[in-house]
């Protein structure tokens, strides 16, 4: 593996490992994060107890998603990049900017129309590992051609 397509591994890594941790983070929650509360304007204990049972059902649906998506990018960087398989080149950043620009949708939505001090800024940080790794990893595959 050349030492361009280490680096947009890395990268990758980076940006999978986020998810994977934000994903955990959801999928092991009890109630919501203090964003959250900012958002609806009240603490857990004070929302009524079926839109609880709701709004945990859906972050932990997050979460379960988040994880699955991540575990196949690990499996795909640990197998399909690391033997140079041109699908695994692309799939790689797609699925990863899908997942980046969701999150960064809903959570740069939430705080515009609440207040609330939600991760946008992590998106953004993330779609730039996952432009720079894309990027390497065409160059990479650029160089060799």
């Amino acid at each position: 593996m050349s030492r361009m397509r280490k680096v947009a591994m890395v990268a990758y890594a980076v940006a999978v490992g986020s998810l994977v941790l934000g994903a955990t983070v959801y999928l092991t929650r009890s109630e919501f994060l203090f964003y959250h509360a900012q958002a609806v304007g009240m603490a857990w204990e004070a929302v009524p107890v079926n839109t609880r049972l709701l709004m945990l059902a859906m972050i932990h649906m997050v979460g379960a998603l988040g994880l699955g998506a991540g575990c196949a990018l690990v499996a795909i960087l640990a197998v399909a990049f690391r033997r140079g398989e041109l699908w695994a080149d692309w799939t790689i950043p797609t699925v990863l900017f899908i997942c980046e620009a969701a999150g960064l949708q809903t959570s740069s939505g939430l705080a515009a129309k609440t207040g609330a001090r939600t991760p946008w800024p992590l998106f953004i940080a993330l779609v730039g590992v996952t432009v720079a790794g894309a990027v390497l990893c065409a160059s990479a595959r650029h160089r060799k051609a």
